[in-house]
């Protein structure tokens, strides 16, 4: 191996260094390890991007590594998921599925739902833990002491690829007792109106 530098390789040092990820820096100079370009740059005083310094393969390795860590440690886990979930709910931060919706406000539907229910001891929005790598679950209307799911369901819930994502979400809250009640919005005001006629005094 060399241990002068050719003007050619400085060229392509200086040009690439800054932007360039680790695996294209050792294929453009195959005969200098990591150690010597490392060196050879902070001598020209070359400074790397931030984007370059963390490569998408950096960055997979040390998910990768994360989410093994996370697996491994229930512990760890349960820190974790207990923080993120407090985090939730006091707005600092905003769960990733909520790009999944259509960033409106919640539905006529849902507020109609949320006044009977309110007072039944439901919370609206309520976050349960999966056991699993993500995101709590978010429930429309979540009761924690009986472990009552309600589900206020548009038409797109009709559609396969959400009908399946709803299934799956059922089925693990449904391992850990939760009872799940799917209404659509097309039969919510009848049925809320009956539960409505019946607490009502005959006439």
């Amino acid at each position: 191996m060399r241990h002068s530098w050719t003007s050619a390789e400085e060229a392509i040092l200086r040009v690439r260094y800054p932007t360039a990820a680790p695996e294209e820096l050792l294929r453009a100079l195959p005969d200098r390890p990591w150690s010597a370009i490392l060196s050879k740059a902070a001598r020209m005083r070359l400074v790397r991007q931030q984007e370059a310094r963390y490569g998408p393969e950096w960055r997979k390795r040390m998910r990768e590594a994360a989410l093994q860590k996370y697996r491994e440690h229930p512990e760890l886990r349960a820190h974790l998921s207990a923080k993120t979930k407090a985090l939730y709910r006091a707005g600092v931060l905003k769960s990733p599925l909520g790009a999944m919706g259509n960033r409106q406000a919640p539905p006529p539907y849902e507020d109609l739902a949320w006044v009977f229910l309110e007072p039944l001891g439901f919370q609206r929005q309520y976050c349960v833990l999966s056991g699993q790598v993500g995101p709590p679950y978010k429930l429309d209307f979540g009761h924690p002491e009986l472990k009552i799911d309600v589900e206020i369901d548009g038409k797109q819930h009709a559609e396969s690829r959400i009908e399946e994502r709803d299934r799956m979400r059922d089925q693990v809250l449904a391992s850990m007792g939760w009872r799940i009640v799917r209404i659509r919005n097309a039969d919510i005001t009848e049925i809320l109106l009956g539960i409505l006629a019946r607490r009502l005094p005959n006439s």
